[in-house]
């Protein structure tokens, strides 16, 4: 019953995204519906498509490092991370991901 209606989420979101194709917001949501399904393949579209919106999404572009770092894909994690920690000198988080990196 669960898979059911966790596909009916998704659908729903691929749905919206589809709708308003320009909303990077909308392709996050869908990323992380995907990635908590273990669609790894789509998340990574998914956020590639809102950072490709909004290159400076940070949620998209956290959600994506971290997917790179889970696949061993640190050379791509860690250009990410990098990137955030200078568009975002604040985030603490960034700086967490990339020290995890270089640990």
């Amino acid at each position: 019953m669960q898979n059911i209606a966790e596909d009916e989420v998704i659908i729903n979101l691929k749905t919206v995204a589809f709708q308003e194709p320009k909303n990077a917001e909308n392709h996050c949501n869908l990323a992380i519906a995907l990635a908590e399904r273990g669609d790894v393949a789509g998340a990574i579209d998914s956020y590639k498509s809102a950072i490709q919106i909004e290159p400076n999404h940070l949620a998209a572009s956290s959600n994506l490092g971290s997917i790179y770092r889970s696949m061993g894909n640190f050379e791509e994690a860690f250009t990410i991370f990098k990137n955030i920690v200078a568009v975002f000198p604040n985030d603490i988080s960034a700086y967490i991901n990339l020290g995890a990196l270089l640990s």
